[in-house]
């Protein structure tokens, strides 16, 4: 994921104030999925999602789920402790957020892909923090 800045720079207070333009990109050893540029993620969607991982990898049990209001993203992220192993699903939908056109990836990756997660998520959030209230 590449984020590109706030969809509105201009805007400093609510909920248009807080979309971020990103880039997703997933790719299996059969196929390459692409989202160029879109409006997609809200800067508390990834607040959220970035103390469920937290919350996770401190456990090593439960769900991190970024589950974005645009649907071109769906990442969900369990561990259930044995072993430290986390069940990763990545959903990406390449054409309008809309469409029908869904790749849907499974993988297992290991606890030590989330401390790089988190340090990845926490820089993205510290220079495209949530402006103006939450909500608002």
């Amino acid at each position: 994921m590449w984020i590109h800045g706030y969809e509105f720079p201009d805007i400093h207070e609510g909920y248009d104030a807080n979309w971020l333009y990103a880039t997703v990109h997933y790719e299996s050893e059969f196929s390459s999925v692409w989202v160029v540029r879109e409006p997609m993620i809200l800067t508390w969607e990834l607040s959220d999602w970035l103390h469920e991982i937290e919350r996770l990898y401190q456990h090593l049990k439960g769900t991190a789920t970024l589950a974005c209001i645009e649907p071109y993203l769906f990442v969900e992220l369990k561990a259930d402790n044995r072993y430290g192993a986390i069940t990763m699903k990545v959903e990406i939908r390449p054409t309008h957020p809309f469409g029908k056109e869904v790749h849907t990836f499974h993988k297992q990756v290991d606890q030590s892909y989330l401390p790089s997660a988190i340090r990845q998520l926490r820089d993205i959030l510290q220079r495209f923090p949530t402006r103006g209230s939450r909500r608002g």
